[in-house]
């Protein structure tokens, strides 16, 4: 039987009932495959291919009937295509209330391709024709099959049960009050109900949503949520929306995401375009070595369309903290918004962390780096399976001022970066622009800085290998402090280079130079070398400045300047050690009024010892009226527990016009100046109008009294004539000569000497 009769009740509720499936199609299946796939994190896996929501069909025409003993078959085809067909055991006409009763009922919905179809089946639907009222007290059973997708993959067919279905052909809405259970592949899920709006292309879905999906060799991925909707984008007929609200909660062991609500795009293919979850998220994911533990306020992550379901952009905003616990220490990342940078493969190739960022180390010597923002950039490498994963290579401070912490020691800059290597410890640090770094020992203030690292042997931890600062440099270590315009140290062979304007002492010396080289050793030795102009200040009661001359002033500071300098001493242990300084070329010691000229010049602070040697020149000030001493040498030795100083080679002492010459001369010191000074081997002594020589002459500068003894004294003066006596005793204010224990007789008359 066949015929065109549109009037024809059966073609009136088939056309509505066809509406119906294409309202659960668009809500139900691509809920179903949605949230299925919304556990995104980590898997990139080929969604299915299947369409979701096929296209309206045309009006229905050119209907076949067919009635036979086994019911009613009602089918229509297009140039030979099927469209779809009813089959039912029986239709009933109600004489009350205008409604039909379909029995039984099996409808089969085609797709273009005439193949594949889509099944809807019931015991009992319900018409009525007046207020398109559709209806189903039982359940309804609902198959839609798997379509190829354009790349040629056909995914599991979806089984769906609906419970007490009713849905208004008219209006196009519909409900769904005692909720739906579903299937595909190993995905089940259910949901309480369901609220259907056709002409709006939306599904609603209310009183629970759970999820299970089975996979061969993987966990299981549950969902749960409160509500869900879906909703048909516009002008994308296969393309949804798909919302998730209260306690989303999604699980894969061991991985597992939480929030408040959870918005995904689905494309046509079925695979995710854009990922959003807002409020209290939190992931974890429990691994054999750790913890991992993210939490956020919004999550938004966006894929690449590659039919992988690469991802292609992720950002966490809202007080980010991401923590990891592990053996060797956790780790966390706070921030108030973090943003994930992929290439063509989804591998990570940058994080930026924002808005107050700071990357905290724990463990033995717990460390911390803080910045307004830190980038982080990673680098493809192969682990220990031979897969690649992406190895953090470099963290930087992009903007404002950088903090790192790690023990006790601490560090800003107003930029920072590190780079790791492949064990992920660092191997260079660089930290620019007003460089403040403290530790317990001391501290280091620079323009920039520049820190190389290197693993020895045997061990897992990076040891620092050089450091090169710029730009002002300042350090402090104790008591000792250091300037210079750049510092470059070598910690392998403990050498630090400083050139420039260097300027370095503690709280009693200082020392400046065009360059310096400090080295220090393991065992605490250290050596301070300079090699072009030096000068060297000591403040009153300096140890050094004690020992600087043999005319030492407490009261008064020490300045010495020369050549070259070598420094060398010991600072481990309790005691402080002032070590041994050598000047050459040219030195020059003053301590007001007081002055030391040499070639060299030896000072041993501990022994407090002083030795000069070559062209030695001595200029020490006596109180008034007496003149300065003048003591020229080749050699002096000089030791201030005893107060003694020994010139030796060629000596010369002048006070006034007073002139003695010795090879050897010994000088004694009391506090604020001279007291005595002994000449031997062989004096001759020098004064207006008369000369003497001995082999010894002993003076006491305060009194001026000379006293000539050993090898025939004698005294040739120009009044008294020649005077000998073993001793001869004299003051250079009195012509009075002592010989002996007698005091000598003035000769008679004029003794001219003849020179």
């Amino acid at each position: 039987m066949g015929g065109t009769q549109p009037e024809n009740p059966y073609t009136t509720r088939l056309r509505r009932m066809l509406r119906v499936r294409q309202v659960l199609a668009a809500g139900l299946v691509v809920a179903a495959v949605a949230v299925a796939g919304g556990y995104f994190w980590g898997r990139r896996q080929r969604a299915s291919e299947a369409r979701a929501h096929p296209a309206p069909k045309p009006a229905l025409v050119g209907l076949k009937i067919e009635q036979t003993a086994g019911g009613v078959t009602i089918s229509k085809s297009e140039n030979g295509r099927p469209v779809f067909r009813v089959f039912a055991q029986r239709a009933d006409k109600m004489r009350q209330g205008a409604r039909d009763l379909l029995h039984q009922v099996r409808i089969l919905v085609y797709d273009e391709d005439g193949v594949h179809a889509d099944e809807i089946s019931g015991e009992d639907f319900g018409y009525n024709d007046a207020s398109g009222e559709l209806s189903a007290q039982g359940n309804v059973h609902i198959t839609l099959q798997a379509r190829p997708g354009s790349r040629g993959q056909t995914g599991a067919p979806m089984d769906i049960t609906a419970r007490d279905l009713s849905y208004n052909v008219k209006l196009g809405t519909g409900t769904i009050a005692q909720g739906i259970e579903f299937s595909m592949g190993g995905a089940k899920g259910s949901a309480g109900s369901a609220t259907l709006d056709s002409h709006g292309g939306r599904a609603a879905f209310a009183g629970g949503i759970a999820l299970r999906w089975n996979r061969t060799g993987r966990p299981d991925l549950l969902l749960h949520s409160q509500t869900a909707w879906i909703e048909r984008e516009a002008g994308a007929s296969d393309a949804a929306k798909v919302h998730l609200e209260g306690d989303v909660h999604l699980e894969q062991d061991p991985e597992s995401l939480r929030a408040a609500s959870m918005d995904l795009r689905v494309r046509s293919d079925q695979t995710l375009s854009d990922f959003r979850a807002t409020g209290d998220v939190a992931a974890s994911e429990s691994r054999a070595d750790g913890m991992i533990n993210a939490q956020a306020q919004q999550v938004h992550a966006t894929f690449a369309d590659d039919g992988y379901q690469t991802l292609s952009g992720l950002e966490l905003s809202g007080g980010v903290k991401a923590s990891v616990k592990a053996p060797e220490g956790d780790r966390s990342l706070a921030a108030g918004q973090m943003r994930f940078e992929v290439d063509a493969d989804g591998n990570l190739q940058r994080l930026i962390a924002s808005q107050n960022a700071r990357l905290d180390l724990a463990g033995a010597e717990p460390a911390m780096l803080a910045a307004p923002e830190l980038d982080f950039t990673f680098a493809r490498a192969d682990n220990s399976a031979g897969t690649t994963v992406p190895r953090l290579s470099e963290i930087a401070s992009a903007a404002g001022r950088a903090h790192v912490q790690r023990g006790t020691d601490e560090a800003e800059a107003d930029k920072a970066t590190i780079e790791l290597d492949a064990r992920q410890q660092p191997s260079r640090v660089r930290a620019q622009g007003n460089v403040d770094a403290r530790e317990q020992a001391g501290s280091l203030r620079s323009g920039s800085l520049d820190l190389r690292f290197a693993t020895a042997a045997g061990s897992s931890r990076a040891l620092l290998a050089t450091a090169v600062a710029h730009g002002h440099v300042q350090l402090a270590q104790g008591g000792r402090h250091l300037s210079a315009d750049a510092v470059n140290y070598d910690a392998r062979s403990g050498t630090a280079v400083c050139t420039g304007h260097v300027v370095a002492g503690d709280a009693s010396t200082r020392l400046s130079a065009p360059a310096l080289t400090f080295f220090s050793a393991p065992d605490g030795n250290e050596r301070m070398t300079v090699l072009d102009g030096v000068s060297v200040s000591m403040l009153a009661g300096a140890g050094a400045g004690n020992a600087a001359l043999p005319s030492a002033n407490a009261r008064q500071p020490v300045a010495v300047s020369a050549k070259a300098m070598t420094w060398s001493g010991r600072s481990k242990g309790a005691q402080k050690a002032n070590g041994v300084a050598v000047f050459t070329g040219g030195v020059r010691v003053m301590q007001a009024p007081n002055l030391l000229r040499a070639d060299s010049l030896r000072v041993d602070a501990d022994r407090q010892q002083l030795l000069a040697e070559g062209h030695v020149l001595t200029s020490t000030q006596q109180s008034k009226g007496q003149g300065a001493v003048t003591v020229v040498a080749a050699r002096l030795e000089y030791e201030a527990a005893i107060r003694e100083a020994v010139y030796t080679g060629r000596v010369t002492m002048q006070q006034g016009s007073s002139r003695l010459e010795a090879p050897r001369l010994e000088v004694y010191l009391r506090p604020g100046g001279l007291e005595r000074a002994v000449a031997s081997q062989g004096v001759r002594l020098d004064q207006p109008r008369r000369r003497g020589t001995a082999e010894t002459v002993d003076y006491e500068f305060g009194t001026g009294q000379i006293r000539m003894s050993g090898g025939t004294p004698s005294i040739l003066d120009a009044e008294q004539g020649k005077i000998s006596g073993d001793p001869l005793t004299f003051s250079i204010a009195s012509d009075e000569i002592q010989v002996g224990s007698k005091t000598g007789v003035r000769a008679t008359g004029r003794t001219i000497v003849h020179k």
